[in-house]
């Protein structure tokens, strides 16, 4: 394995764990409240608050995406591939290009299928893992809102790309993370990605072809694994 493969696949859990606060389906697109008057305003509501309805309402989630990590030196890696979730605590995440490589989360267990290397590794998650942005998504509902406030700093973002953006930074500073930004479109499906680590490494995810809340059989998230595949356990 080379030692460039070798530093994305060190990466690969981080980066799976930060992308699924992506996968936020319907919104809150608007407010309707009435004057003294009588008289009927619809307040838009602000980006922070869409993601959080957003959040709150998703079951499922699937895309399709293509990522491009940067170095500090400006050197690029470009992926792409599909996106399962189904809560509770249910992530598939496919790099189909361009290598072939599947990161799972079930329940309490991370697991990375590299087929090039006939390899599977294995890691329990901890506890912290609720207040990571993939706990947000794959947690209770009813507590989104509280633990996205309590564990980041939310702030609107100005428009680009044609999507309203939404600013995470860490309350506890945190080497991994400096800052996560979320994309959403005018009804409020999120379709991109960006974060910053404290080493100076971005990551863009976007999205395309994105299914809210329609079923996902169980199977998709039950691994094939080939006889003689050697499995790792961290």
């Amino acid at each position: 394995m080379s030692s460039r493969r070798a530093v994305l696949r060190a990466r690969s859990l981080a980066v799976c764990l930060a992308l699924s606060v992506l996968s936020a389906g319907a919104s809150m697109a608007a407010e309707s409240t009435a004057t003294n008057s009588g008289a009927v305003v619809t307040v838009e509501a602000s980006p922070e608050a869409r993601l959080i309805a957003a959040l709150e309402k998703t079951k499922t989630f699937y895309a399709r995406f293509e990522q491009t990590q940067v170095s500090p030196s400006g050197r690029s890696t470009r992926m792409s591939g599909q996106l399962w979730v189904k809560r509770p605590g249910q992530l598939l995440w496919k790099i189909e290009k361009p290598y072939s490589q599947t990161h799972l989360i079930e329940g309490q267990t991370f697991v990375l299928f590299d087929p090039d290397l006939a390899q599977v590794t294995k890691r329990s998650l901890t506890k912290a893992f609720s207040a990571t942005p993939a706990g947000l998504l794959l947690g209770a509902e009813d507590q989104v809102a509280k633990t996205l406030t309590e564990q980041f700093l939310m702030s609107g973002q100005p428009p680009r790309e044609d999507l309203a953006w939404v600013r995470l930074v860490p309350r506890q500073a945190d080497q991994a993370l400096v800052h996560i930004g979320i994309g959403l479109d005018a009804s409020g499906v999120v379709k991109a990605f960006d974060s910053l680590d404290g080493l100076g490494r971005s990551l863009k995810i976007r999205f395309s072809q994105v299914r809210i809340n329609q079923s996902i059989p169980a199977s998709q998230f039950q691994l094939v694994i080939p006889a003689g595949t050697e499995v790792i356990s961290q």
